[in-house]
């Protein structure tokens, strides 16, 4: 398990939303779990982010694939 921390920028580079959505998702407590570090700052631990993404990752069914 890595404890590696990511910025928010890194976070947003990560996941492709923006800054911008990562705060909204916080306010609204959605997106990747989050360390708020000081009042003005958070970071995200890396392996929230990926556990994050990988939950939303849509795998194509193979119904309906031509054989």
């Amino acid at each position: 398990m890595s404890h590696k921390r990511l910025s928010c920028r890194q976070t947003a580079e990560r996941t492709g939303l923006s800054e911008f959505t990562l705060a909204r998702y916080r306010a609204q407590d959605r997106g990747p779990s989050f360390v708020r570090v000081s009042r003005n700052r958070v970071e995200y631990l890396e392996d929230a982010v990926e556990a994050w993404v990988n939950a939303r990752t849509v795998r194509p069914s193979t119904e309906g694939a031509a054989a």
